[in-house]
């Protein structure tokens, strides 16, 4: 039998994984796994490799060890991340598999996301210590597992140009566009008068982009019908960093709902929207090596689209609005919202084919058959 390894803080420890499981991934409520993680498992089975998932908060090296045999044909590590304070185990455990692998001759992929190499605790504002800490330990991990990586995957050609200054000289640096989920959606109409319904949905740390976006919006867009905004992330409704939410919900005439993401409550809020926001920061080193995924499940789910100007969105300019001013966006969206959706319409196909889930589980493939030998 032939074997192969994915490891992720995201992941359960699974040592007898079967096809059936694949359905509980392929649904999960963590992005990183169903895009990233569900592919390359799909795409493992069908190569008539066995794939043992394990979690290297929950699994010592000893364990692991024992698991690496000779039959082994790669390791592939996802998204590495922790909110514990029993970090710098997790990392000692990463950088350990790493080593095991060169020393055993084991093929290693590294699915490489956010920029956390180019991550600076120096200039980090947002964070606390304890976060920095953490942070800059989640840094030197991704640049270990770079530097001993024979192929890295990563979800757009922004971030591959930047990983390869963290790479050896032999690595691979292969995209894997994050696939389209759920069915195409069509465009909702908006007539005259009626209730504009605008979403944004994603984790909370990007709640300051969200912030800086509604301060100006709230107050300077004008619209001919009323506004409702629909919040979906996963932030605790305790957190702090809500408050500034509550006092422009208190200040604004917009009708905001914020709620708790789910997977079945995105699809449910997102096929009633017309409109979906994604500000961010084109000048975070983090930020703007941002994959085109909320964007392109935003269009495939018929929603015009408005983003802040990163390169990923850059390449669906012919399909969203790009821009730094919110407000403006917004306001114009609305008002010609009949105009927009048209071009979106018109330009959706052409854009979003790179992205089907057929292109992705055989691009994993073209990786796995690379060490099925």
């Amino acid at each position: 039998m032939k074997y192969a390894i994915f490891i992720s803080t995201n992941l359960t420890t699974n040592l007898n994984l079967v096809a059936e499981d694949l359905e509980t991934l392929k649904y999960s409520q963590i992005a990183s796994i169903r895009l990233q993680i569900f592919p390359a498992l799909l795409a493992t089975f069908r190569r008539g490799i066995i794939p043992i998932t394990l979690n290297p908060q929950t699994d010592s090296l000893n364990s692991i060890d024992k698991l690496i045999l000779s039959n082994t044909k790669f390791c592939c590590f996802g998204k590495i991340s922790f909110e514990n304070s029993d970090f710098k185990n997790t990392a000692l455990e990463c950088t350990n598999i790493a080593l095991v692998c060169k020393i055993k001759q084991i093929g290693l992929i590294v699915n490489y996301s956010d920029n956390w190499c180019d991550y600076n605790k120096n200039i980090d504002l947002d964070s606390n210590e304890i976060e920095k800490q953490r942070n800059n330990i989640i840094s030197g991990i991704y640049k270990t597992l770079l530097h001993h990586a024979d192929i890295i995957i990563t979800a757009c050609n922004a971030q591959k140009q930047l990983t390869y200054k963290w790479k050896t000289s032999d690595a691979i640096i292969k995209v894997i566009y994050d696939p389209l989920e759920g069915d195409q959606l069509p465009f909702k109409p908006l007539e005259k008068g009626e209730k504009v319904k605008i979403i944004w949905f994603g984790h909370y740390s990007n709640y300051c982009f969200l912030e800086k976006a509604l301060k100006s919006s709230i107050i300077n867009v004008f619209s001919p019908a009323p506004i409702q905004l629909d919040i979906l992330t996963n932030a605790p409704q305790g957190r702090s960093n809500l408050i500034w939410l509550k006092d422009l919900k208190a200040k604004s005439n917009w009708s905001i709902n914020i709620r708790n993401w789910t997977l079945d409550l995105f699809y449910e809020t997102i096929k009633q929207s017309h409109i979906s926001i994604i500000p961010s920061d084109s000048m975070c080193t983090r930020k703007s090596l941002s994959s085109h995924n909320r964007a392109t499940q935003s269009i495939h789910n018929g929603c015009v689209t408005i983003a802040t100007p990163i390169d990923s969105y850059r390449e669906l300019k012919d399909c969203i609005l790009i821009g730094e001013d919110f407000a403006d966006m917004i306001e114009n969206c609305i008002i010609n919202y009949t105009t927009f959706k048209s071009r979106a319409e018109e330009n959706r196909e052409k854009i979003l084919s790179k992205f089907s889930p057929d292109n992705n589980i055989n691009d994993w493939e073209e990786i796995i058959i690379l060490f099925n030998s």
